[in-house]
């Protein structure tokens, strides 16, 4: 009995030695208070967020430091980034004990055609992020790894038959629609630059509205009772449909995003948005496929 207490008693310290390892790993950063002359643009991006603080997260990639920081929606924290010309907002996964927020992050860029990956825990009380970059295999590594993203809704791959949920409740199949040419916009209502172009996204569904043989939908991760409150003060005129949460990771995490579908099915663009212009090349895809 003795012997099976002293290799239990092994074990335990073997674990926790390895978790105190772990915990050595994460590097550790504070947030500081957000600079009023900052060049970052995120005030400008997300307007409608109040911007305090803010981090930076070394991935010795050349000239890409990625920027973190916190803000609130309806009184709970979220987080926004900034990787190269990338901005994004998210959530994590509170503790509710340890009161602390962990979560495995992803941020794409060039094109989203690669991204990078970083476990992160935010502590609001000691307002310090700690972070550990992660390999394809999520393997924590010293430094940031650019990683390859085999993207279902590249250029040339053809449109996946998925189906979304309208507004009525009834589902829109994408089999449906084949035949026609797609333009497809991926959103949500608390992502700034969405807003931003939904003004121009308007003129372009008034200009083509009377063609039978273009679809306009815009596809949503907001919940259906947010999606109605925004409607009823905004206009949006594409067909508002909701995303199930299995296929979020088929867009992917940056918003906006405006796909173009020719008749044949086959994606002619996926064109990250997100300024008052946007219309503009999106109606340049439009016309060179309606040739």
């Amino acid at each position: 009995m003795k012997n099976f207490l002293l290799i239990l008693s092994i074990i335990f310290l073997v674990v926790s030695c390895n978790k105190k390892n772990e915990e050595l790993d994460y590097l550790v950063t504070s947030l500081l208070p957000y600079p009023e002359n900052s060049d970052l643009k995120i005030k400008k991006i997300y307007p409608e967020y109040d911007i305090n603080d803010y981090t930076i997260l070394e991935t010795d990639i050349e000239n890409s430091p990625l920027y973190f920081g916190t803000t609130k929606e309806g009184g709970n924290t979220i987080f926004w980034m900034k990787f190269g010309n990338k901005y994004s907002l998210f959530g994590m996964a509170k503790d509710s004990v340890l009161n602390v927020y962990k979560d495995t992050i992803v941020m794409d860029w060039d094109n989203k055609t690669k991204k990078i990956v970083y476990e992160a825990i935010y502590n609001p009380t000691l307002k310090t992020l700690s972070y550990n970059w992660l390999d394809k295999n999520n393997k924590k590594v010293p430094k940031a790894q650019i990683i390859d993203i085999d993207l279902p809704l590249a250029v040339g791959k053809t449109f996946p038959d998925i189906e979304v949920e309208q507004l009525n409740g009834e589902k829109l199949a994408f089999a449906d629609l084949k035949g026609k040419v797609l333009l497809i916009n991926w959103w949500h209502t608390r992502c700034g630059g969405c807003l931003v172009e939904i003004a121009g996204l308007n003129k372009l569904k008034n200009k083509y509205k009377d063609n039978p043989n273009i679809e306009f939908v815009a596809i949503s991760i907001d919940k259906k009772d947010d999606l109605v409150a925004f409607l009823q003060k905004n206009k949006f005129n594409y067909t508002q449909t909701l995303v199930s949460r299995d296929l979020e990771q088929t867009f992917g995490n940056g918003y906006p995003v405006n796909i173009v579908v020719s008749s044949d099915g086959i994606i002619q663009a996926n064109m990250t948005g997100g300024s008052e212009d946007t219309y503009l090349k999106v109606e340049e895809k439009l016309l060179s496929v309606l040739k």
